[in-house]
């Protein structure tokens, strides 16, 4: 689902919001912090490159510039030199500073990089993250945990050892590659990573007249190119919508603009699920501070709550909205959000999506021992239903809009949703 805030003046905004789905992981090891907040999955070997001298090499390879060198020599447990000679041993360019904004924006490259290189202990130097916090990145930041194979591989940990003959003769030879290919363009000054967030926070010269709200105008709806998947309402730092990216978007005709949030983050969940809503009020200020501009759960949840459980798969479970009780935590949640954010202008609804947000979402609805007897057009029903009747609840005057995304593209059964 995908919130609106809408202006006068300005685009208003527009939530996607993750309602029903609930993550839980399956643990291994003993009862340290780590093994009891990230996730393991599948307990595999690394891909292993067989293009590097070994994975020492393949490590500071794939970080130089992007992890400042004293950050890879600690890692490493080497010193700064050492890691610097592997480095130009392989014709990578001299260091350079840098930005804050590669931890704060860049860390899901981080990750990406060094999943298949490091242990969670070094991952977590690397990204400088708590457990906790990098498990709510891979739960959260746009289905990561599965997009990295759903499982963490079995990375022994690196550690420098000064290369031997064989390991100086190939990376001479990478250093040949990148010196035929690239010459001296890869030693010249580059824009800085991120610059680009300067550049669109930096509002253009009106290119179209501002107009007021008009029923007869289509909505036009941009995503920010500028946004943090996660947790943006947390972190208003890192502000998705600054004022010359809202002044940008009015300018040339956009009149939506939206951004992913979890919906059992932003309201609070009541007597029925007092877990959630952590922070909720933080969340809903700095929503309606981006309004007036622009105009986590383990098993135990299921173990309380057994007959709330819908479909599995694998380590994720939705919540039945089959249930009355689920259904009516998201029709009071989301009038919670709409009359605490008196400009939310509404939702945009994704009920057949990548994500596990119903029973029907994925087309094995028929495992659910409650909806495996209605279809899935009627489960579909009820959740855009419940979510009407909330945001209205809220805010008489808020859009609702239903996409049908994925409606005929998930499970092969034979009373699919028309």
């Amino acid at each position: 689902m995908k919130t609106l805030l809408r202006l006068a003046t300005m685009p208003r905004v527009w939530l996607h919001v993750t309602w029903t789905w609930i993550v839980f992981f399956s643990w291994s090891g003993d009862n340290s912090a780590q093994e009891t907040v990230l996730p393991q999955g599948e307990a595999r070997a690394p891909i292993v490159s067989g293009y590097f001298p070994d994975r020492v090499h393949e490590f500071v390879f794939r970080n130089w510039n992007v992890v400042e060198p004293v950050k890879l020599a600690k890692i490493l447990d080497a010193s700064v030199g050492e890691v610097t000679a592997l480095a130009v041993s392989m014709g990578l360019p001299p260091s350079v500073a840098v930005p804050p904004a590669m931890r704060q924006r860049g860390y899901v490259t981080l990750i990406r990089r060094n999943w298949h290189l490091l242990p969670y202990d070094q991952l977590l130097q690397l990204v400088e993250m708590t457990p906790e916090r990098l498990a709510f990145a891979l739960r959260e930041d746009d289905f990561l945990w599965v997009k990295l194979g759903s499982l963490k591989p079995q990375c022994e940990p690196l550690h420098y050892r000064p290369p031997d003959e064989a390991a100086r003769h190939r990376a001479a030879e990478i250093r040949r590659v990148i010196e035929e290919d690239f010459g001296e363009e890869i030693r010249r000054p580059a824009e800085p990573r991120f610059d680009f967030v300067r550049q669109l926070s930096t509002p253009l010269p009106s290119l179209l007249p501002n107009s007021r709200e008009n029923p007869g105008v289509p909505l036009r709806i941009a995503y920010s190119y500028l946004a943090v998947y996660g947790d943006p309402l947390m972190h208003p730092e890192l502000d998705p919508y600054p004022d010359g990216l809202l002044k940008r978007c009015s300018d040339v005709g956009i009149n939506g603009v939206w951004l992913h949030v979890v919906l059992r983050e932003l309201a609070p969940g009541g007597k029925t699920f007092p877990e959630f809503g952590v922070d909720s009020q933080t969340r809903l200020a700095n929503l309606r501070s981006l309004v007036e501009r622009a105009a986590r759960y383990p098993e135990s949840f299921f173990k309380a709550r057994p007959e709330l459980a819908g479909v599995h798969e694998d380590e994720y479970a939705a919540l039945c909205t089959s249930q009355p009780e689920v259904r009516e935590w998201m029709t009071a949640s989301l009038a919670h959000v709409f009359s605490s954010v008196p400009g939310l202008a509404g939702v945009i609804t994704i009920t057949a999506s990548e994500n596990l947000t119903n029973c029907a979402s994925h087309g094995r609805w028929r495992d659910c021992p409650r909806c495996k007897k209605r279809s899935d057009a009627e489960i579909i029903a009820d959740v855009n239903a419940a979510m009407a009747t909330g945001i209205h609840r809220g805010n008489p005057n808020a859009n609702v809009l239903v996409y049908d995304w994925g409606w005929r593209g998930w499970g092969n059964a034979p009373d699919t949703v028309k």
